[in-house]
């Protein structure tokens, strides 16, 4: 197996018509959802919303090449909060998580 440097200049050296392209993408397509609240009390500041997007044809760089994947399917929330200690000094945090479903994913798992 090459090293990373001689796999560069193997690289390097290869004509572009012997690189592996394709044309054939198909377009990516989202549908997103986001729902979310926001309180604020005296000091208190907090933001929590939640999300879903549904993702067909995404176009991912994989082995040298752009390439359609399946459907990708990713929810999750995010929380944002401050708090405000006095007029100059303000506590600031951020949260998120993110579930990530796909049927390669799937496919790998069962394997």
């Amino acid at each position: 197996m090459p090293s990373h440097f001689e796999f560069l200049i193997l690289m390097k050296e290869l004509p572009l018509r012997a690189l592996k392209t394709t044309f054939d993408l198909k377009p990516q397509e989202s549908e997103g959802y986001d729902i979310g609240v926001r309180y604020f009390r005296d000091k208190l500041n907090l933001d929590v919303s939640y999300y879903l997007i549904d993702t067909t044809n995404e176009i991912q760089y994989r082995n040298g090449i752009n390439t359609n994947v399946d459907p990708i399917e990713r929810k999750g929330f995010d929380i944002d909060f401050g708090y405000s200690l006095d007029q100059s000094n303000k506590l600031r945090g951020s949260f998120s998580y993110t579930i990530l479903q796909s049927l390669l994913l799937e496919h790998l798992r069962r394997e």
